[in-house]
């Protein structure tokens, strides 16, 4: 009778070793993470690479959800991003290069393209380059964004490889003729400025696209402030960079650049947007401001007397007086008399 009464504690300290030795296996199945320290790769330390970014490139393309997926990415992330020290240039390249080849074939899965692309890109070592191209041929236009700005991100590396850079400009700017989405464009756009300000009629692309830009702003809250962000960033920089502008085209810029500003400080103020839209609204609006200077040659449009902390409808009366509202012509129209108040947003 003592017997049958044990039964259930033997039966639990069997399930409980039989749990043990399975998670042992299972941490036995987990590859040894490679040393971002190494500034020697053999073929021992290329081998453990190559394990490792196999094991998490097949978890992410068995992985039954994106979150999943999103595990998988950050544990080939983490070696750059977590480590005591930054990763060398030698494991990096000799990383980057595997990665790019193990997660490329997943670009091709639409459940697992995202991800891949996400992983790829935040490398940010000119051995995903390849990668990163093909990336810019995908389907998706949220694939394509990473890739641009993955590629945008290691220009600037490619530079001391001629034939390699050329070939990535020749790619962005391929791509831009045809690209339909205006994010994306952006992106494309942002890439080919950290490659050279002197890239022959990209002001007027940048233009084309924030013209497609606030044609939507009016009707919608901006959910791209991040990147319009750099984008109108950018302009800035090309404006310093170059002569004065033609006069039209000194207007056609500032119109679009006072619609976003004075968009974002409306919904801002009328609390329309989300907590991370908030946090981004007053760099975007500061971003605007800092462009028309430099596309002005004025120093009228600053907003250093704000921060992101300012009363939201001090910032909009702020921006009122620079860009106009309803009747009252602001600081912009006092230079360019022809230059039209942006509009009010639709009513909710």
């Amino acid at each position: 009778m003592q017997f049958w009464r044990r039964q259930p504690v033997l039966l639990l300290m069997v399930i409980s070793a039989m749990a043990l030795h399975a998670g042992k296996s299972l941490d036995a199945a987990v590859p040894v993470m490679p040393n971002p320290d190494s500034n020697s790769i053999g073929a021992t330390e290329q081998q453990t690479i190559q394990t490792y970014v196999a094991f998490y490139s097949q978890k992410m393309a068995a992985a039954g959800n994106s979150r999943q997926m999103a595990r998988a990415r950050e544990h080939v992330l983490q070696i750059l991003h977590e480590a005591a020290h930054p990763a060398s240039a030698i494991f990096l390249n000799s990383y980057g290069g595997m990665v790019g080849q193990d997660f490329s074939p997943l670009l091709s899965n639409p459940k697992t393209a995202l991800n891949a692309v996400i992983t790829i890109a935040k490398i940010n070592d000119i051995s995903t380059q390849t990668a990163l191209e093909n990336g810019l041929d995908n389907a998706s236009p949220a694939v394509r964004y990473w890739a641009a700005l993955g590629l945008g991100e290691i220009l600037p590396q490619l530079a001391a490889i001629p034939p390699a850079f050329h070939q990535a400009l020749r790619k962005l700017e391929g791509d831009l003729k045809v690209e339909k989405d205006p994010i994306v464009e952006m992106n494309l756009c942002h890439a080919l400025v950290q490659a050279s300000p002197g890239v022959p009629n990209l002001f007027s692309t940048i233009l084309h696209v924030l013209t497609r830009l606030t044609s939507t702003y009016a009707q919608q809250p901006p959910d791209t402030l991040p990147v319009c962000q750099r984008i109108v960033r950018d302009l800035a920089t090309l404006a310093a960079h170059g002569g004065a502008l033609p006069r039209k085209l000194q207007v056609a810029t500032l119109t679009k650049l006072a619609q976003i500003m004075s968009f974002i400080a409306q919904y801002n103020q009328a609390d329309l947007l989300s907590r991370d839209q908030k946090l981004a609204a007053f760099d975007a609006i500061s971003a605007c401001g800092h462009a028309m200077d430099q596309v002005a040659r004025t120093e009228d449009f600053s907003m250093t007397q704000f921060t992101n902390q300012s009363d939201p409808a001090a910032i909009l009366l702020h921006v009122n007086h620079l860009t106009g509202s309803q009747n009252q012509p602001g600081k912009l129209q006092a230079l360019f008399a022809r230059l039209p108040i942006p509009a009010r947003i639709p009513s909710r």
